[in-house]
């Protein structure tokens, strides 16, 4: 499997314009830039804080789903069989590289 296309982690929420929480990412030399917002205009405060917090974590999530998924991929190996948690998995990432 090739490297994921998208920045790297880790990404961190700042506050940004008035009601707006934007994700951040920071370059191995420093330099953050923004690669989301999330505004509060058509959800809500609460909404887009949460919709922040989990487009923050995207990266760790996908690499923890990527771990998970080769300890499943190994274990349908084992036992000769197809696990629904690891089609589930596969689909998942499949959608975070832009597949499907």
């Amino acid at each position: 499997m090739s490297a994921p296309k998208f920045t790297p982690g880790p990404w961190s929420i700042t506050a940004g314009r008035i009601a707006t929480n934007e994700i951040s990412a920071t370059s191995p030399r420093g330099k953050s830039k923004v690669i989301a917002r999330c505004s509060a205009s058509w959800s809500g405060q609460e909404i887009a804080s949460a919709n922040a917090a989990l487009i923050a974590a995207a990266p760790d999530l996908h690499e923890a789903l990527q771990g998970c998924l080769n300890f499943l991929e190994n274990t349908e190996s084992e036992l000769g069989i197809k696990l629904p948690s690891a089609d589930a998995a596969r689909a998942a990432l499949a959608k975070a590289r832009g597949e499907s």
